[in-house]
């Protein structure tokens, strides 16, 4: 392709390729803002406080995590944060506790909008 010049044609399909992509990963983050937005709801409509609202803007980050990575993420209480994880699973923000030892919890809205 190089000896003959023939470049117009491979660049455009790598652009094709990368227009793509960028629309499917800009899909996926407004889908997951989205989620975001819909679980600050729930939780301000629930009365729940500060710690919940951090917690769910580390979900945005990570939305499958413990509830031990939950305290060192926020840097509050153990006892805070697990009594907050429980609420935000009885209000369908977390589904959970899953995995070896059931320790993980999912933030289902954000995962699912991630992994369309």
């Amino acid at each position: 392709m190089s000896a003959t010049g023939e470049w117009d044609s491979w660049v455009q399909f790598f652009a094709t390729g990368l227009a793509t992509s960028a629309k499917d990963t800009a899909q996926r983050i407004r889908g997951m803002l989205a989620a975001h937005r819909e679980a600050v709801d729930r939780v301000n409509q629930a009365g729940m406080g500060a710690v919940a609202r951090e917690i769910v803007d580390v979900l945005l980050e990570q939305p499958i995590i413990s509830a031990s990575e939950l305290v060192s993420r926020t840097g509050r209480s153990t006892g805070g944060v697990y009594a907050q994880v429980k609420k935000l699973v009885d209000i369908g923000v977390l589904a959970g506790p899953f995995g070896t030892y059931n320790r993980l919890y999912v933030a289902t809205g954000i995962w699912d909008a991630a992994s369309s």
